[in-house]
């Protein structure tokens, strides 16, 4: 699960996620700069848009890394992306 949101939102939503059943497969992504929430921190009209794209890009490429792994190994290679941004 990737999950982030602005910098003044992360600590809150760190709490939100401390859980033992959520920690397991999961990225919390905390902007450099103070970032945006929701969809908007992907726009083209945000100033600070490539962080969050690096950061989601990254994050593909370690699940496609994994999924190879796995279907290597005769796992089901399926998995499921959940992007959440907090609003």
């Amino acid at each position: 699960m990737f999950v982030t949101s602005s910098k003044e939102e992360a600590q809150e939503l760190s709490m939100l996620l401390d859980s033992p059943n959520l920690r397991a497969n999961q990225i919390q992504y905390i902007p450099i700069s103070q970032g945006n929430n929701g969809s908007r921190a992907l726009w083209t009209t945000d100033k600070n848009n490539e962080e969050y794209w690096e950061a989601i890009i990254n994050f593909l490429d370690e699940l496609d890394k994994t999924s190879a792994k796995r279907k290597i190994n005769g796992i089901n290679t399926a998995f499921y992306l959940n992007v959440i941004a907090t609003s």
